[in-house]
């Protein structure tokens, strides 16, 4: 077990009981805190006392849809979803690009992918905070071309592009 990951909380919905206990069973073995819904109404619940780092949930179940889940608990919390479902080519979480879903997962999938997929959701992202400004910088350039085609010249002579982000004089 990774001790990192003992206090990453993930909420998991999925009205496929199978699905529900493999995925969980697979993820509190990697060390993670799991919370297991059977649909989006007992995920909103169970939402409301814990904050989740991470939410996978399946689309398509009954009564409420993942999507709708993941909508109302993220409204609440910001916290990225994977999405997972049995049907190729359900796109309707794309109809709110509010939504924080990261990755998307067709069923049958290889738990190894999963789990990759999972840590890359749960890695603190970066940031990097510049400690200088950005200098301008420019270099000459002479190209020689081998072939001669299009009307080109045999070389052409000028500056790269400038290294600096910003507007220049």
């Amino acid at each position: 077990m990774e001790n990192a990951n003992m206090a990453k909380k993930i909420l998991v919905i999925d009205d496929d009981r199978l699905v529900l206990r493999t995925l969980s069973k697979y993820l509190k073995d990697c060390g993670y805190f799991v919370i297991a819904a059977s649909n989006g109404t007992e995920a909103l619940e169970k939402a409301e006392d814990i904050a989740v780092d991470l939410i996978i949930s399946d689309i398509r179940m009954p009564g409420m849809s993942g999507i709708e889940a993941i909508k109302r608990i993220t409204q609440r919390n910001n916290v990225p979803a994977i999405v997972i479902t049995g049907y190729a080519g359900d796109d309707s979480y794309q109809l709110d690009e509010s939504l924080k879903i990261n990755d998307f997962l067709y069923k049958p999938f290889e738990i190894d992918d999963f789990i990759k997929i999972v840590k890359k959701n749960l890695e603190p992202r970066l940031t990097y905070a510049r400690a200088h400004s950005r200098i301008l910088a420019n270099f000459p350039v002479k190209l020689k071309f081998k072939e001669r085609q299009y009307g080109l010249p045999e070389e052409i002579a000028g500056e790269t592009l400038t290294l600096s982000e910003g507007v220049y004089p």
